[in-house]
């Protein structure tokens, strides 16, 4: 199997709509935030199952004016354990169950090699967040990232997002593993809905 160069493997969205330069994202993990983490990952359509309220948060969110990007680690190709094939299958999948339920994002982001083939886009690493600021003209100072992991975290960090941990998916256990210290910065909420209710309750506030 060949891998793609180290990059992202991107998907857009032309129906999304134009997206006005400069505008703020809402970055998301896709495993553990929009949908529900499998075990031995998910490789297959009938895995992928929306966690309750992800969908209808991100269009909530996007109702405020923050446009939405999936970034998502997908080691298991490089580890082989699916097909390039696969990962495409199941992202298409992802992405017409969210539609049905009102969540359009603009792009999606796939990082499909593992931390040790050196590439820039695998989370920690911040490359997916600026490659999508770059081709679609957002803020990243004005954005969050939303993760359910400590490499989120990291990703957010290192694009100039605000940091997001949610407590779906892995994000109770890295959170409760985590030393204070490492995330003072870091706003940690039960699930994506309580985002979208923070980011509201902050735009009535004018903030």
């Amino acid at each position: 199997m060949t891998l793609p160069p180290l990059a992202p493997v991107r998907f857009t969205n032309s129906s999304f709509g134009p997206v006005r330069p400069g505008s703020p994202a809402l970055l998301l993990d896709r495993d553990g935030v929009l949908i529900k983490n499998v075990a031995t990952h998910v490789r297959q359509t009938h895995e992928v199952s929306v966690i309750p309220g992800a969908a209808e948060a991100v269009a909530r969110v996007r109702a405020l004016g923050y446009v939405p990007v999936v970034l998502s680690n997908q080691a298991m190709v490089a580890r082989k354990l699916a097909t390039h094939g696969q990962m495409l299958r199941v992202h298409e999948h992802v992405l017409a169950l969210l539609a049905e339920r009102g969540c359009h994002v603009a792009a999606s982001y796939l990082c499909p090699h593992r931390g040790r083939d050196g590439c820039p886009c695998r989370k920690p690493e911040p490359g997916m967040a600026r490659q999508a600021a770059a081709e679609l003209g957002l803020d990243l100072s004005r954005s969050v990232l939303v993760g359910d992991a400590l490499t989120d975290v990291e990703a957010a960090r290192g694009c100039g997002a605000r940091p997001h941990l949610v407590l779906t998916g892995r994000g109770r256990r890295q959170s409760a593993a985590a030393a204070p210290r490492s995330l003072e910065d870091v706003v940690v909420l039960p699930d994506l809905r309580a985002v979208a209710d923070r980011l509201e309750a902050a735009a009535r506030a004018g903030g």
